[in-house]
């Protein structure tokens, strides 16, 4: 019986054995898989000095398959001679890009763990990025007079900033900015995206720079608030879908969003808007449940289409261009909102409330159609002949 029982010992020790050198070996086979899928291309660059000018040879290393080197003057610094596969700020470098380049780069990054800097010269300097541009947590790049067309996709980790009203950006891919990481444009520099909007850290364009959605249909989302200052324009053909949860819309410009595209209201997305009205082809704002605030301290002008959930808050006066119908809950959290001077018909199916006026007083043939269970805005101002049902 003892014996018996140290053969079954034995064999589950041999399992036990097997076993291990299978996950050994699996182990391995993932450790080196991944350095080989990280592994440095011939004729990748990376900085080799701090506070270098981009278009100083010496200033850089280059990989040669094996080494890094110092690159020859055929293969110059990157971009003059060729488009290498990546080129790297490294940690703790600034480099200052101090020409334009002939040749585009086929993956910027800017940092490789803790930090690193790129920024301009006292010039507008251009530059193309064909697969990705990441900029790494701890490390920014400074868009300044820099004219940046990116054909793939934006990942920010760390802070991409622009306080110059030089140059332009072009974002061809999704645009996106990680937990951690910021994009803050302060100057009126101009911004053009072509594959949406993802943010998940602080999304901030403070400058009245034109935003220009084209090309391709896109999405605007993430966890984060996204502020954008300036007109928001879409290129003809073009859907924009609004799902974020707290998208403002700064500008206090004659429109919001203008165009001859679409913009949309995705699932339980908010929109807030500052600017006295909004002009674009298509304004789809009951396709799916949504808030559309208009929240300008001083009067507004609200499209006369079919919302989900209306808001008007902070102050001031926001006056129906038309007709509407609000599928959802009407809120006039603050200041008035009235009727226009021709008859018009508004149709609540939710609740109105608020602790603002509604105001129908510009006209004897308003109409007012109230379906919801609870209805208690703190003044309604009618005139004789107003119809509310």
């Amino acid at each position: 019986m003892k014996s018996q029982n140290t053969s079954t010992n034995g064999t589950s020790l041999k399992k036990t054995v097997k076993a291990v050198r299978v996950f050994s070996i699996l182990l391995l086979f993932i450790l080196f898989g991944s350095v080989s899928a990280f592994a440095q291309a011939v004729g990748d660059y990376r900085s080799s000095v701090n506070n270098g000018n981009w278009g100083t040879r010496g200033n850089w290393q280059r990989w040669d398959g094996s080494a890094w080197v110092a690159p020859t003057a055929g293969q110059g610094y990157p971009g003059q001679n060729a488009s290498p596969t990546t080129v790297t700020i490294r940690n703790g470098f600034n480099i200052i890009l101090n020409v334009n380049l002939a040749n585009a780069i086929g993956n910027l990054v800017v940092g490789d763990g803790s930090g690193g800097n790129l920024e301009t010269d006292a010039n507008t300097r251009s530059i193309n990025v064909t697969n990705s541009l990441t900029v790494n947590a701890g490390s920014t790049l400074n868009l300044e007079r820099m004219t940046i067309t990116n054909n793939g996709t934006t990942n920010v980790y760390g802070s991409l900033t622009d306080n110059s009203t030089s140059g332009a950006n072009i974002f061809v891919g999704l645009f996106r900015v990680y937990n951690g990481g910021s994009f803050t444009i302060s100057a009126n520099e101009t911004c053009e995206f072509r594959g949406g909007i993802t943010n998940d850290g602080t999304f901030n364009k403070s400058g009245t720079g034109l935003v220009t959605f084209s090309v391709n249909n896109q999405t605007i989302g993430g966890s984060g608030a996204i502020t954008i200052n300036g007109q928001v324009t879409i290129a003809t053909g073009v859907t924009v879908i609004n799902n974020s949860t707290n998208l403002t819309l700064s500008s206090t410009a004659a429109n919001a969003i203008t165009g001859l595209g679409t913009w949309r209201q995705g699932a339980n997305s908010v929109l807030n808007t500052s600017a006295l009205s909004i002009n674009i082809t298509t304004f789809d704002c009951s396709t799916n449940v949504n808030t559309v605030n208009f929240n300008r301290n001083g009067a507004q002008t609200i499209p006369a289409i079919t919302y989900h959930n209306l808001t008007a808050s902070v102050g001031n006066t926001k006056t129906l261009a038309g007709g509407l119908t609000v599928n959802g809950n009407l809120t006039v959290s603050a200041g008035t909102l009235a009727f226009g001077v021709a008859a018009q018909t508004l149709n609540v199916t939710g609740n109105l409330s608020g602790a603002g006026t509604l105001n129908m007083s510009a006209n004897a043939s308003h109409i007012l159609n109230l379906g919801g269970a609870t209805n208690a805005i703190t003044t309604l101002t009618t005139l004789a002949g107003n119809t509310i049902n």
